[in-house]
């Protein structure tokens, strides 16, 4: 799950690693 907590650039690139 992606974590809205943290900034928008730390949360997108652990999106786009843990895609």
């Amino acid at each position: 799950m992606l974590r809205l907590e943290q900034d928008t650039g730390e949360w997108t690139l652990a999106a786009v690693v843990r895609t």
